[in-house]
């Protein structure tokens, strides 16, 4: 374990050379073959505002990418986020909101209208947003070395200086197949599509899974093949993590809790080898456990105690759940049923759509259980 996060380590370190190379080398091209004083002339909060803009406009781009290539191959959008600010899809109109639990970068959903959809389509869908950015790059550098801009609008050719840059960075790093802290690039997921092997085909349809999740499809309700153990995915990567994380749930709902409990075990043993970002996520699962399958207050307490602290800034649906199951542990009905309320609430605005479905009706039977 130590090895792989070592090697996990000096390819993160890799990576960020190559792209800080790639920022450094657009960035000097293009004012080497312009007269660079205008930039100096310019104030540096202005450099400071466009910089920032720049590299929300790129993020937005490369969803827009995504979004255009799904289009072309009839994909059904579900939602397209940028910084928080999110615009879903809900039947036949959209809701547009902004939640900062969304993080600050961005997402595009969409899913095909055809149950087996194409490698190919799926391919296009990727490298949409790759294209998107490197043609925002090349677009850039055509602008500011081809025509007087620098001169008669600064202010915009800083605008498209940057924009430059950042699109040539969106591209390279979106293009390169890596993988880091859970997220795999585009790159990765077009490698796996052209190598083909048997592994990455249970790869991509984790990420196909992953994608009709976000999109609204409750995982209670898939089918029992994508949950079948491969053989491919160990309990401590991300994707073994994700899918025992669905496996127990699946098992509570069907009322087999010795198999929900083997899973919930398998969580627990492998904790401290999620990636950090998941690691008090992971935490909730056993709880879930400890409260729900094998009611044990010393251990529920115990791990209540991990998690109390990030527990306290977390408004998702999965911490109202938490908090749930600490009333349900305290003998407290009323505080009980008071967060399941707040979960239906909660529940409209989750960022993983089909993960709050699963949710509520995990909470439902758990409820109607205690009852």
């Amino acid at each position: 374990m130590k090895k792989k996060k070592q090697k996990q380590s000096a390819s993160s370190i890799l990576i960020s050379l190559v792209l800080g190379g790639v920022l450094g080398f657009v960035g000097v091209l293009l004012l080497a073959n312009t007269n660079h004083e205008w930039v100096m002339s310019l104030p540096l909060w202005s450099i400071l505002v466009v910089l920032v803009l720049s590299y929300y406009v790129q993020i937005f781009v490369h969803e827009l990418g995504h979004l255009l290539a799904g289009l072309t191959q009839r994909f059904h959008f579900h939602s397209l986020n940028v910084a928080g600010f999110t615009v879903d899809r809900e039947g036949e109109t959209f809701k547009f909101s902004w939640n900062r639990a969304q993080g600050l970068g961005g997402f595009c959903i969409m899913l095909p209208t055809e149950k087996k959809a194409s490698e190919m389509n799926f391919g296009i869908f990727l490298s949409g947003g790759i294209v998107m950015n490197g043609l925002a790059a090349l677009l850039g550098a055509y602008l500011l070395l081809s025509t007087s801009i620098t001169q008669s609008a600064p202010y915009l050719a800083l605008f498209i200086l940057m924009n430059t840059i950042f699109g040539a960075f969106s591209a390279v790093t979106n293009l390169l197949p890596f993988r880091a802290g859970g997220f795999k690039s585009d790159g990765a997921n077009l490698l796996s599509l052209i190598r083909k092997s048997p592994k990455d085909k249970a790869e991509i349809q984790i990420v196909m899974m992953t994608y009709e999740v976000s999109g609204g499809v409750n995982p209670l309700a898939m089918e029992e093949d994508i949950f079948t153990e491969s053989g491919y995915f160990l309990d401590h990567d991300v994707y073994g993590m994700t899918l025992n994380n669905y496996r127990m749930f699946r098992a509570y709902v069907n009322s087999d809790l010795e198999r929900a409990g083997n899973y919930a075990k398998r969580i627990e043993e492998n904790l401290h080898g999620y990636p950090s970002v998941f690691h008090y996520k992971m935490v909730y699962q056993i709880l879930f456990y400890y409260a729900c399958i094998e009611k044990n207050d010393e251990m529920f307490a115990k791990n209540f105690r991990e998690v109390e602290k990030p527990l306290k800034r977390d408004s998702s649906i999965e911490a109202e759940r938490v908090r749930m199951l600490n009333s349900y542990m305290k003998g407290d009905a009323e505080e009980m049923n008071a967060h399941f309320q707040r979960m239906k609430h909660l529940a409209h605005s989750a960022k993983i759509k089909g993960d709050a479905k699963m949710e509520l009706q995990v909470a439902k039977q758990f409820l109607s259980r205690v009852a």
